[in-house]
């Protein structure tokens, strides 16, 4: 199963030939020479687990999937094949016993070349919202020492990252409502939370507009109350106050 550079030539040679017939005793007998055509070609063969390499960001069994990684033939010497993620930020690879990482590497001997070795793919949770799934290719390339595997061309892998995260804004009241009065005193103001769902890629700037600011004022941290507020990217607090204007509400 050995691929050889090119056709091996074979040679049979015939010592001279022996007889008690005087005529052909010694004499000379020519070689036959024989062509021996090889039926090896050297390759790697990927199969992907189920068909396809989809990977979620979130934790958990769909975070991670596999493929298995073989030689086509015997190789005269060790096979190294590295693979590459294209987007070590979307998806990592390992081999078995190592750590994902943007790269990986496993090793065939002329022992073990028809043993498959697994690469498991994982997704990277981003906490940006992607506005639909990633494509990541994971790329290979061989190094040995013999002729035949050197620097052969070798498929890449694609693979499928589902993102989690949702753009979105999250508000939370201290109390479960926001209930305040006019009158001076503890009563009179209450707060709410605003956070963001999802990592954005710029700033994001969210105003809080009071639609009656006759009757309740809004403001930041270390703001004064007025009839809008503009917190940013961070968790903030806002707090929420009753106009005392000295008119009854009904």
């Amino acid at each position: 199963m050995i691929v050889w550079a090119r056709a091996a030539t074979a040679a049979q040679a015939y010592p001279p030939a022996n007889s008690q017939d005087p005529a052909y005793e010694g004499i000379s007998i020519p070689s036959m020479g024989a062509t021996v055509v090889d039926n090896d070609t050297a390759g790697v063969t990927m199969i992907h687990s189920g068909g396809a390499t989809p990977v979620t960001e979130a934790a958990g069994a769909g975070q991670t999937d596999s493929y298995t990684v073989v030689l086509a033939s015997e190789p005269t010497h060790g096979v190294r094949v590295t693979v590459v993620s294209g987007t070590p930020g979307a998806v990592l690879v390992n081999g078995a016993g190592t750590t994902a990482a943007a790269t990986t590497t496993l090793t065939f001997t002329p022992t073990t070349w028809s043993t498959p070795q697994t690469v498991t793919v994982t997704g990277v949770d981003d906490r940006v919202d992607q506005s639909g799934n990633r494509s990541s290719r994971i790329t290979h390339r061989a190094n040995l020492q013999g002729p035949a595997y050197e620097g052969i061309s070798i498929p890449s892998m694609g693979a499928t990252v589902v993102d989690n995260d949702t753009a979105g804004v999250t508000m939370i009241h201290s109390g479960g409502a926001t209930p305040v009065t006019e009158a001076a005193g503890a009563g009179q103001t209450d707060s709410y939370t605003v956070v963001l769902a999802s990592e954005p890629t710029h700033g994001v700037r969210v105003t809080v507009v009071s639609s009656t600011p006759g009757a309740a004022l809004v403001n930041g941290a270390g703001e004064t109350a007025g009839a809008h507020h503009h917190p940013h990217l961070h968790p903030h607090h806002l707090e929420q106050s009753a106009d005392g204007n000295g008119h009854r509400g009904g």
